[in-house]
């Protein structure tokens, strides 16, 4: 889901914990993270570059 970077990191804040951010490199990795973010019920933030994950 996309959402607001106010909506992940303000209540990071007032709860203390910290937000992943991640640079997927290849398309499994980019599922990697997604799937181990929907599992742990944490937000988590990524970088991809389209042009390596498409070939």
């Amino acid at each position: 889901m996309l959402v607001n970077m106010n909506e992940i990191l303000m209540p990071a804040k007032k709860g203390g914990y910290g937000v992943g951010f991640f640079n997927a490199v290849n398309i499994e990795m980019a599922r990697a993270v997604i799937e181990t973010a929907e599992e742990m019920d944490s937000p988590v933030r990524f970088c991809c570059h389209i042009c390596r994950l498409s070939g």
